[in-house]
């Protein structure tokens, strides 16, 4: 698993005082075809490299200022295409995780039958129809991001200006 050789190489150098963020990769999501059997197995090395992530920390004495952000590139289609597979579909996911968290929100918007986004409206709240609200959008995920990471204010965070004031999700995640 890759994982677990990226996990202990971030975790070694926070301990030793050389990082403070990284990006750990896994691929094998990718499935045009053999949906099924290809993300089983992506997904037990993801699950498997999380455990072993938040364990290692937690052993090093480096859990209380881990923050784990999980997401992809983009997500699968709800329907299967004539390979047994799935191909890219724009409506995902993304999983937010530290030890002890101050949020309270376990999930944040909703899809419908058909895995389309269903808007918000500025509470959070799922709009009735999705005219009346703001579908969440990666300059949103990624203001929470900076927010979360304390960097919002930052100068170099405000060079680049996300637009995102039409919907804020800090609220849900940072108290």
């Amino acid at each position: 698993n890759p994982l677990l050789q990226q996990a202990q190489m971030v975790l070694a150098s926070a301990k030793a005082g050389l990082t403070v963020a990284a990006d750990l990769v896994l691929g094998g999501f990718d499935t045009h075809a053999t949906h099924d059997v290809d993300q089983e197995e992506a997904i037990n090395a993801l699950i498997h490299g999380v455990d072993y992530l938040w364990e290692e920390a937690t052993r090093l004495g480096l859990d209380d200022r881990l923050r784990v952000f999980i997401t992809s590139d983009f997500a699968r289609t709800p329907q299967y295409n004539d390979g047994d597979g799935k191909d890219h579909w724009p409506i995902g996911s993304a999983i937010f995780m530290q030890k002890n968290p101050t949020w309270s929100t376990p999930v944040l918007g909703e899809t419908d039958e058909g895995h389309n986004a269903k808007s918000l409206n500025a509470d959070l709240s799922v709009a009735e129809n999705l005219s009346d609200g703001v579908i969440i959008q990666p300059k949103h995920v990624q203001q929470l991001l900076r927010t979360w990471a304390d960097i919002e204010n930052d100068p170099i965070s405000l060079q680049f200006d996300l637009d995102s004031g039409d919907l804020d999700l800090t609220g849900a995640l940072i108290s």
